[in-house]
């Protein structure tokens, strides 16, 4: 019963010490899977951007934010480092029309406006590719031991120096959310 009292209070001391706040992940990938359809693959994720003080000071100050969202395909082998067989990336971008008061999420030529920003949060927080009839996406689901490595992240470089040096000293801010790994999987 004591050594249960002990550890409890050192957990709790190392929660306290080094577990800083809970917060949501600015930037998360949530899930990730390509699907088969008649005419190919298409690669499909499931990510999360959350609505915070930084994300609407940078839209009101009429910056675009431009995003990347990644994709790797990796063999994972033995003796040798995985194998690095591809990837797929996806650069979208939120900006605020302020002569209008709509949100707009730019996506390779296609702009679509949203009366909200949490409309047009959910809307890049669902990626749908295109199928592709690249037979490289049959092999991939046919190999074993594939697995994915994903990445959505914000791209400050464009925006001002002294916003790229808020976002960057912020601690309550994280640009990033760093590699996450995924086993491949395919649904139809």
């Amino acid at each position: 019963m004591r050594a249960a009292k002990l550890f409890l209070r050192g957990a709790l001391l190392f929660a306290l010490l080094f577990g800083g706040t809970a917060r949501a992940e600015d930037f998360e990938v949530r899930d990730v899977w390509l699907q088969r359809t008649e005419t190919g693959y298409a690669v499909q994720a499931d990510l999360a951007l959350a609505d915070s003080k930084k994300l609407r000071g940078i839209l009101a100050s009429g910056a675009p934010l431009r995003m990347s969202f990644e994709v790797r395909f990796v063999r994972e082998r033995n003796w040798w480092p995985d194998e690095d067989l591809g990837f797929v990336a996806w650069e979208p971008s939120l900006s605020f029309d302020s002569l209008l008061s709509r949100y707009v999420v730019t996506s390779g030529e296609r702009k679509t406006e949203y009366d909200s920003l949490s409309a047009a949060l959910a809307r890049l927080g669902r990626l749908r590719s295109k199928p592709s009839d690249n037979p490289g996406f049959a092999r991939l689901s046919e190999t074993p031991r594939i697995y994915v490595i994903a990445r959505f992240e914000a791209e400050i470089s464009h925006l001002s120096a002294p916003m790229q040096v808020d976002l960057l000293t912020d601690e309550e801010w994280e640009s990033s959310s760093g590699w996450r790994r995924f086993p491949l999987r395919v649904r139809k």
